[in-house]
C-alpha cells in the first residue's frame, strides 16, 4: 500500500499503539507511531479517506515539473501538520489530553470533512485542455484568546488554494503571475504565519479557495470560493466570484470587452432587475426601495457566461434571506444585443 505519512515523515507525538483490530489505511497500522495515526488506523471510515487522500496525492504528483513536485511535497507535509492540530482543542499535534475521550465523534468528523477537503485541493492537480494545473496551497492553526479552552471556536484556522499552470510559457507566466494578485495580501500574511498562526486575525476561520472553471480558446475561468466563520456566530459566510483570464490578450476580463456604449450599465441594470423578479418569487427577495445593484451587476467579478445568456452571480443576503443561497440571474445575450461589444460572443462562448 501506499505510505503517505511514513514517505513524507510527519513528525508527531507518540503514543502507545491502538489496541483495536488495525484498519486499511496509507500505512501500516501495526507500525503506527504518533497518536495521529493511532486514530485513523482505529476509525474506518477515517482510514478510508485516509486512503483515499494517498491516492489522490500520489496521482496529483504525476508528471509535474521537479520544481512544482517538491512544492507540492513541502505543502502536503505541511498540511499533514495542519491535519493533526486543526481538530483538537489546543492545536498542538493530536495526543490523549487534546483529543478528548467521549469527544471522538466531533473531533472525527472533523478529521473526515478536512481529509474531504483536501482530497478536493489534490483533485485539482490534472490536465486540462493541454494545460498541466497544480495547486498550490497553505494553512495555519491559531488559537482564539476570546473562547475558553476546549470550546468550538478556540482553535481556529485559515487556508488557501489556487491553481497554478506548471510551465514556462509566457502564459503560464502571466497567469500565475494574476493569481497570485488575486490572492494578496492574504495569502503573504498567511504564509508568513506558518503552522501557528503568528499574526494572524484570530476571531474566525477564514478560507480562499480558486479553482479553474473552464479551460476554453479565448479564456481561462476561475471561480473564487471564499468562506469566513467569525466564532460565535449562528453561520458562516461565503460568496462566490470569477476571475476570467483573456487567454490573447493575456489579461484579466474587464466590462468593456463585453459592453459598449455611454447607457450600457442602465441597459445591464435593468435587464437584469427585470430577470430577478422574473426569476425570483417576490416572498423571497429583499430588494428595499431604492437599493442599488449597479455595482454588483456591472462588476465582472460577478459575471459567469453560457451560449445562451450572461449570468450574474449574487451573494447570500445581497437580494435574498440568507437561506436562499448564492442566487445567480441569468440573462439571454439576445435581450443584450444592443450593447454588447463586437467581440462579446467570442469571449463569452470561449471560441
Amino acid at each position: 500500500m501506499l505510505r503517505l505519512f511514513l514517505v513524507l515523515s510527519l513528525a508527531v507525538v507518540a503514543v502507545p499503539a491502538a489496541t483495536s483490530a488495525p484498519q486499511a489505511a496509507s500505512f501500516d497500522c501495526s507500525k503506527a507511531s504518533s497518536f495521529f495515526e493511532t486514530a485513523i488506523c482505529g476509525d474506518p471510515p477515517l482510514s478510508a479517506s485516509d486512503e483515499t487522500l494517498a491516492v489522490a496525492y500520489a496521482t496529483a504528483i504525476g508528471g509535474l515539473s521537479r520544481e512544482a513536485a517538491d512544492r507540492l511535497r513541502a505543502e502536503q507535509r505541511r498540511w499533514l501538520d495542519f491535519a493533526s492540530r486543526v481538530c483538537t482543542t489546543d492545536g498542538e499535534p493530536m495526543n490523549r489530553d487534546n483529543f478528548p475521550i467521549g469527544e471522538e465523534v466531533y473531533h472525527i468528523n472533523c478529521l473526515l470533512s478536512e481529509f474531504s477537503s483536501r482530497v478536493e485541493v489534490l483533485e485539482s492537480s490534472r490536465m486540462i485542455e493541454g494545460l498541466r494545473i497544480v495547486p498550490v496551497s497553505a494553512y495555519a492553526v491559531f488559537i482564539d484568546p476570546e473562547t475558553g479552552t476546549g470550546d468550538a471556536g478556540h482553535v481556529g484556522n485559515q487556508s488557501y488554494s489556487a491553481p497554478r499552470i506548471d510551465s514556462q510559457s509566457t502564459e503560464a507566466k502571466t497567469f500565475n503571475a494574476l493569481i497570485d494578485a488575486e490572492l494578496g495580501d492574504f495569502a503573504i500574511t498567511l504564509v508568513a504565519a506558518g503552522m501557528a498562526g503568528n499574526g494572524l486575525p484570530t476571531g474566525s476561520d477564514e478560507g480562499v479557495s480558486l479553482a479553474i472553471k473552464e479551460v476554453l480558446p479565448s479564456r481561462i475561468t476561475v471561480e473564487r470560493n471564499d468562506s469566513f466563520y467569525g466564532h460565535g456566530a449562528a453561520h458562516g459566510q461565503y460568496s462566490i466570484t470569477y476571475l476570467h483570464f483573456l487567454r490573447n490578450e493575456q489579461r484579466a476580463l474587464t466590462a468593456e470587452d463585453m459592453f459598449v456604449g455611454e447607457t450600457w450599465k442602465l441597459a445591464l441594470v435593468k435587464e437584469v432587475t427585470d430577470e430577478i423578479h422574473r426569476q425570483i418569487a417576490a416572498e423571497d427577495l429583499m430588494l428595499g426601495e431604492g437599493f442599488d445593484l449597479t455595482p454588483t451587476i456591472t462588476n465582472p467579478r460577478n459575471w459567469d457566461f453560457t451560449d445562451r445568456a450572461l449570468i450574474v452571480q449574487f451573494q447570500p443576503y445581497e437580494i435574498s434571506a440568507y437561506a436562499y443561497g448564492a442566487p445567480t440571474i441569468s440573462v439571454p445575450w439576445t435581450a443584450l444585443t444592443a450593447i454588447l461589444n463586437e467581440n462579446a460572443a467570442t469571449i463569452s462562448s470561449g471560441y
